[in-house]
């Protein structure tokens, strides 16, 4: 794992108000370009149906190729939230996209605060799986597959790297 400052992220004028620079203690940063990543496999499986995922990101540089913000396990079987080659947010599964925005994230000056809950137990098919963005439910989606109910098969709370 690459970090680029091992104390914190360090933020400029956008996140501050002026044109001070300052660390954002117990942040981490990441080189995408040199595809490094922070791995951890869970000794054990926990709830893989209903389970909420909140980060905070701010992207440095747009890249016109897939931006990985979270993956678990294989290459052939995979559940990853990732900003696509066209900047949208996408949710996927095994190789399915169950979420992918209209809207385009785009703006290297400001931080995005993601949230993705699952509940493959919910009656309410749409519900199963919500994306906000900011504090805002996304609703618009250029894919919203159908989510079986009781589902698990998300990798999220699995023992797989």
């Amino acid at each position: 794992m690459a970090v680029l400052n091992n104390t914190g992220v360090r933020a400029g004028a956008s996140g501050a108000g002026g044109d001070e620079e300052y660390q954002i203690q117990k942040s981490i940063g990441f080189n995408m370009e040199r595809g490094t990543n922070f791995s951890k496999t869970p000794s054990s499986a926990s709830n893989r149906s209903t389970w909420s995922l909140s980060f905070w990101v701010k992207r440095n540089e747009i890249f016109y190729k897939p931006h990985v913000l979270l993956a678990a396990g294989t290459d052939a079987n995979c559940t990853r939230l990732e900003f696509t080659n066209s900047n949208e947010l996408q949710f996927s599964v095994g190789g399915t996209v169950w979420r992918k925005t209209n809207k385009q994230f785009c703006d290297i000056d400001a931080w995005y605060h993601i949230v993705v809950t699952l509940d493959t137990t919910n009656g309410t098919a749409d519900d199963r799986c919500r994306m906000y963005m900011n504090g805002e439910q996304l609703t618009s989606f250029a894919t919203n597959a159908t989510i079986t109910q009781n589902s698990t098969d998300s990798l999220i709370n699995n023992n797989v790297k």
